[in-house]
């Protein structure tokens, strides 16, 4: 459990077990009924949310300036939110075996499916992240996305519990048909995934395709100047500089150039000129992208009062948008932005009411909140569409389906993890990307502040030398490989839920008439 909402690097297979106690005690017992599922289903959801995220305590008191008490009560909020999906689960799993017919696995992983579906997304994080770097499991999101690898590792935890129950009860033939089954399932799902990577590889080595040489600057900068290293105050163009120059050799080469999400970062202000980064940029000769805050006044706008984190003082300002947007700066040409932020991080960028009613962003009032780009921003890079995204849209497959659908040829994620202060949220934010690329057989480059920064491929696996360390300043630099391919996640999109739906629907039906035959047969 205390590995559920967390990327399992060295044991993934892990995945495959980590529900089968809830399951087994949900539905072998004999004894859990609607109230008792409920519980245990939410406390379970809800503590593995907590083991895995416990870092948003960090981000909540560096990046939203909650006290600790504010953020611990938020947190608490959003894990049993997050959790409620199991909490209904255990819940119907206990009306089931009220009706004598207890769930199996593949309604398990059919129900369970469908309520991780259907839950209004605060934080895109399914637990599926536990398997984003087992390769050849991963494979089938090309197939049904992010959410079919779920339904497969929760079809695999369910007869996990089925064959330890056949042990405990020493039943032979419900043993040896729940393993088969397993046997056959884990054969059929990494299979497919050998295949796939093998074909992908194997066009790649005949070039049925095109190569993009893309190189990523990871600065390192602090999130927030203490009163020791406030004395020795850099730019954070300064210090993107200082990472750029030490390894030029990385860059020169480059098709395109990647910075990551800096909130002080301006490619137009007088800092980005004065600390020489643009100099630098004109003599490499390499476009690039960063990221900046795209600021749209307006004369009859509302007196928005922002408090300035500088010198703490207060700036009337009237603007009729504020976005998180990406610039691009090519050789001899002035920066310019190409994508706006579509999807703000809630609570921070965006209040939990437009969140739910992104029509009604902007109100009078003491503090703006960022409004929201209308489209996907494909940017020309040679002869490459190039998709931006950044940050927390990373774990939204619908806009990188988008921009793929629009020609799209390479995903980029721009993003800045170091407010959570823990590298076990950079690897969790780079699972969520993984999948994006296995979905839409595209590669994505994840550039990031102070690690998890990666060059994904196509397959899903990490490029050679390229995953970022926390902590550290350094540039690296892959050629990747953009396949010419359509996947069925992509043209058909979740249309294979309606066979969960079928499977629930069945189930339930079959459980309501088992137990009206019950009745009557005891009256």
């Amino acid at each position: 459990m205390l590995g559920l909402f967390s990327p399992l690097e060295k044991a993934p297979w892990l995945a495959c077990v980590l529900l089968a106690p809830l399951i087994h005690m949900l539905n072998h017992n004999g004894k859990t009924g609607i109230f008792k599922g409920l519980m245990a289903g939410w406390i379970f959801g809800a503590l593995s949310w907590a083991s895995g995220t416990f870092w948003l305590l960090n981000a909540m008191e560096s990046l939203m300036d909650l006290a600790f008490w504010q953020s611990s009560l938020s947190l608490a909020g959003i894990w049993l939110y997050q959790g409620s999906p199991f909490a209904l689960f255990g819940a119907v799993c206990g009306w089931m075996n009220g009706k004598g017919t207890p769930a199996g696995p593949l309604f398990c992983a059919s129900l369970l499916t469908l309520l991780i579906y259907l839950r209004p997304v605060l934080f895109p994080v399914s637990w599926t992240v536990a398997a984003a770097f087992w390769p050849g499991f991963i494979q089938i999101a090309d197939l049904g996305g992010e959410l079919f690898v779920c339904f497969c590792l929760i079809w695999a935890n369910g007869l996990v519990a089925d064959v330890f129950s056949g042990i405990r009860q020493r039943k032979v033939k419900d043993f040896a048909r729940s393993f088969i089954s397993l046997s056959i399932l884990l054969a059929l799902v990494l299979g497919y995934g050998v295949c796939r990577i093998a074909m992908l590889n194997g066009d790649e080595r005949e070039t049925v395709g095109r190569i993009i040489r893309v190189a990523s600057v990871q600065p390192n900068v602090p999130v927030r100047w203490d009163r020791k290293t406030i004395v020795n105050f850099k730019t954070d163009e300064a210090i993107c500089l200082d990472a750029l120059i030490r390894n030029p050799d990385l860059v020169r080469d480059a098709d395109l150039l990647l910075f990551p999400e800096l909130p002080r970062m301006d490619c137009r202000s007088e800092e980005f000129e004065k600390s020489g980064l643009r100099a630098e940029l004109e003599y490499l000769r390499v476009p690039a992208l960063m990221h900046g805050k795209e600021e749209i006044p307006a004369t009859e706008a509302p007196v928005i009062h922002r408090l300035e984190t500088e010198d703490r003082s207060i700036v009337e300002e009237k603007l009729e948008a504020r976005y998180s947007a990406v610039f691009a700066l090519d050789p001899g040409k002035e920066c310019t932005p190409v994508y706006r932020k579509r999807i703000p991080v809630p609570f921070s960028e965006t209040s939990f009411y437009s969140y739910f009613f992104p029509e009604r962003i902007q109100k009078p009032g003491l503090k703006l909140w960022l409004s929201r780009g209308s489209n996907p921003g494909l940017i020309h890079v040679g002869d490459f569409l190039v998709q931006p995204l950044i940050c927390f849209e990373s774990g939204f497959p619908e806009l990188v389906r988008e921009g793929v659908g629009l020609g799209g040829d390479l995903v980029v994620e721009l993003s800045n993890d170091g407010w959570f202060f823990s590298s076990r949220a950079e690897m969790k934010h780079l699972g969520m990307a993984v999948f994006r690329a296995v979905e839409f057989r595209r590669p994505l480059v994840r550039s990031s502040n102070s690690g998890g920064g990666a060059h994904v491929r196509a397959t899903g696996e990490i490029a050679g030398a390229t995953l970022t360390p926390h902590g550290r300043a350094l540039v690296t630099q892959a050629t990747l490989f953009c396949p010419d391919v359509s996947t069925v996640f992509a043209r058909r999109g979740y249309v294979w839920l309606w066979g969960a739906v079928l499977i629930v629907c069945w189930n339930m039906r079959s459980a309501q008439r088992r137990g009206r035959k019950a009745v009557s047969c005891r009256v």
